[in-house]
């Protein structure tokens, strides 16, 4: 029995050692919380309270442009009314090319937009015909202006969009233009029409 007793008081003991031991580690991880929070405090200090880092930026910005070459009036050439006198009838193509190059290494492509005078005499036709300036010349007459495979009409506020060549840094707007009867009624006298051709570049 006093073994018993005594086994079950060296338990008893051993119990309390552990309980003891186990305070002791917290007091001494209380203590070393303490000491890092006071490290924390006594590093905060070493800072100033606000800071000014200065940061420069720098930066450009370039015009995008290229250089537009134009072969200057266009001649259309002379044909007899006759020979346009039916409805819808034209006179043949001329091609006109406009170049643009040294362009800017950076843009990839050209709008062109159009503007000029639309054709009045019947304003169903005023979308893609532009007018006769010459108020004497000839009369049911317009200009028609095409992109080069005649797919796409570049009349009065249209916009027609260009590839500019990535090595060269150069690109070609070629047109078609002619003249075109509404009514193949078209009168005899002179034409001319100006139209002009404002580049955008991105």
């Amino acid at each position: 029995m006093p073994l018993m007793t005594g086994n079950s008081m060296m338990m008893e003991m051993d119990s309390k050692k552990v309980k003891c031991c186990h305070r002791s580690q917290g007091l001494l991880m209380k203590g070393y919380l303490c000491m890092a929070l006071l490290g924390i405090g006594f590093n905060a200090v070493a800072y100033n309270a606000s800071d000014t880092v200065p940061i420069n930026v720098t930066g450009a910005i370039y015009a995008s442009s290229c250089t537009v070459t134009f072969p200057g009036d266009i001649d259309l050439g002379t044909y007899y009314r006759q020979n346009i006198s039916v409805a819808g009838a034209h006179t043949p193509e001329v091609m006109v090319t406009v170049n643009l190059t040294g362009c800017s290494p950076f843009i990839s492509k050209a709008t062109a937009s159009f503007s000029g005078t639309p054709y009045a005499e019947d304003t169903g036709f005023g979308a893609y015909l532009y007018a006769n300036n010459i108020a004497d010349g000839a009369h049911d007459l317009g200009l028609q202006l095409f992109n080069n495979d005649l797919t796409v009409s570049l009349g009065n506020n249209t916009s027609y969009m260009v590839n500019i060549d990535g090595t060269t840094q150069s690109a070609s707007l070629v047109m078609a233009a002619r003249l075109y009867t509404p009514h193949g009624t078209p009168t005899a006298g002179d034409f001319s029409a100006t139209v002009t051709i404002n580049f955008t570049y991105n």
